[in-house]
């Protein structure tokens, strides 16, 4: 039974970041495409969609790696310090 007048008994404890998943992020890879031998990925978070390169940063991402030929990427969350692999749908 939570204290009413205990601050922290109402309070959830935050997810670890084993728990985080690439769904989780609220990102999503919704194309990729070569243009001239540069691959480009086009990702729609919360705020924008939008055509990044390799290594561009963006909201709390860096999008770090491309692979045309399996159709996914990798980007680095800042919030939870380590690499997510999307999938294109």
């Amino acid at each position: 039974e939570r204290n009413p007048f205990w601050y922290h008994s109402g309070q959830t404890t935050q997810q670890s970041n084993t728990d985080v998943t690439a769904e989780d992020l609220n990102i999503e890879l919704l194309d990729i495409q070569d243009a001239g031998g540069k691959a480009r990925a086009r990702l729609r978070t919360s705020r924008t969609t939008k055509w990044y390169s390799e290594n561009e940063q963006f909201e709390e991402f860096e999008l770090t790696q491309i692979n045309v030929e399996e159709q996914t990427v990798v980007v680095f969350s800042e919030r939870y310090d380590k690499p997510f692999t999307l999938r294109k749908r």
